[in-house]
């Protein structure tokens, strides 16, 4: 992971697999932040805003509001944008928001220009649409007012950005996963191949066990599966949600892949859930490490 004084991060594009076709609408991106609240276990850390998961987020470091304070996202290619979203502040449980600081105004620049002062909505988002003709390749976000609370720590939870030649905001990959896509690739195909097959060998290699999975029939509980032989018999009983086979997918049914920590990837398939994979082990390897039955 490459870093700067300000916490730098470089963060890229989305990925296809074999046999498989993703829509690829991912944007590499080099992230900055001016300060980071200080956590042994980079609980605020910059790439936290790519994470999709809105109960984390990026904080600032600074012992008071921390306005002025803010994140720098450069992109090497320059892509057509129509709006961008930022999710202000912490939106996890009720205990987080009350602990954090309430953003208020954001100041957000695109391409080196003025910044533009930007409310935070009821919802904790600020709104930025961009005219149909911006190019984007920098754009920063600043805080500009916050609430504050007892902590006095202000937070951004995530950056959404839509782009004008695709329906879908893009997908951001940490540099480091990114560099090793072809892996990535290669850990979904057998993935997918073993639970096509339901076959416990070869499930054995794609998967880190214990594998929990969360099946998907509404109030199922979620399952620790500790040996290869018995998921592969839950699979054969249907009750693992399947990657799609490796004979190809549409692209409708990718909805989302996304870095959620470095060398963690979460992909979403859209009515069968979302599968986590990650690099781990001596030596590393990619390999499935979570199975998520909400169908996204």
């Amino acid at each position: 992971m490459s870093k700067s004084p300000w916490g730098l991060l470089v963060a890229c594009a989305s990925m296809a697999v074999p046999g498989a076709a993703w829509a690829d609408v991912g944007i590499g991106v080099v992230l900055e932040a001016s300060s980071v609240r200080a956590d042994a276990g980079n609980a605020y850390a910059p790439w936290r805003i790519l994470d999709e998961d809105r109960g984390t987020a990026w904080c600032e470091g600074k012992p008071d509001a921390g306005i002025g304070e803010g994140l720098v996202l450069t992109f090497p290619m320059e892509f057509g944008a129509r709006a961008v979203r930022v999710q202000a502040g912490v939106h996890g449980s009720a205990a987080q928001r009350a602990a954090n600081n309430r953003p208020t105004r954001l100041d957000v620049a695109v391409n080196d220009g003025a910044p533009v002062g930007v409310d935070v909505g009821p919802e904790g988002v600020a709104e930025l649409k961009l005219p149909a003709a911006v190019s984007l390749r920098k754009l920063e976000v600043r805080l500009a007012g916050a609430t504050a609370t007892q902590a006095n720590h202000s937070c951004i939870a995530g950056v959404e950005i839509d782009m004008t030649d695709a329906p879908a905001i893009a997908n951001l990959w940490l540099a480091e996963d990114w560099e090793q896509r072809g892996d990535v690739e290669q850990a979904v195909y057998d993935a997918a191949a073993a639970f096509d097959r339901c076959d416990a060998a070869a499930i054995a290699k794609a998967v880190k066990l214990p594998l929990k999975v969360k099946p998907l029939a509404p109030g199922s509980k979620t399952v620790t599966h500790q040996k290869a032989a018995t998921l592969a018999s839950a699979c054969a009983d249907g009750l693992v949600p399947a990657l799609p086979g490796p004979a190809g997918v549409a692209d409708s049914l990718v909805r989302r892949t996304h870095t959620v920590a470095p060398g963690a990837i979460l992909l979403h398939y859209a009515g069968t859930g979302r599968f986590r994979f990650a690099r781990e082990g001596d030596p590393p390897v990619w390999r499935l490490v979570e199975v998520i039955g909400d169908p996204d």
